[in-house]
């Protein structure tokens, strides 16, 4: 689980440079590299819940699928599906992840 957390860590931070630049005009939400930018930072439980930053250090699992909603070149965003761990056992969620020079967003629709 760790070496797995400190790969995508390592394909997040390759794939920062380019974010950093916020020219998404060629990025998918379904390439592999952005997939795996959106697991990690979901993955830390950063979430905005009513406007507020999440309190909670919630556990998401990895990103399973993708769909584009838009694209502009500076702001991406994905429909996203992904796996939460609860009480009763993991269950399938979605949510919607931005993409912009100035960070990311996720917004979970249970």
């Amino acid at each position: 689980m760790l070496l797995r957390a400190t790969a995508l860590a390592v394909i997040a931070s390759a794939f920062l440079a380019t974010a950093a630049m916020a020219d998404f005009s060629h990025t998918t939400c379904t390439s592999p590299k952005f997939m795996a930018y959106m697991s990690s930072h979901i993955g830390r439980g950063k979430a905005i819940n009513g406007g507020k930053q999440n309190p909670r250090s919630v556990l998401y699992g990895p990103v399973t699928s993708a769909t584009l909603v838009s694209n502009t070149g500076k702001t991406i965003v994905c429909e996203v599906t992904l796996t939460l761990g609860g009480h009763a056992g993991p269950h399938t969620i979605h949510g919607r992840f931005t993409g912009t020079a100035h960070g990311w967003q996720f917004l979970p629709a249970y």
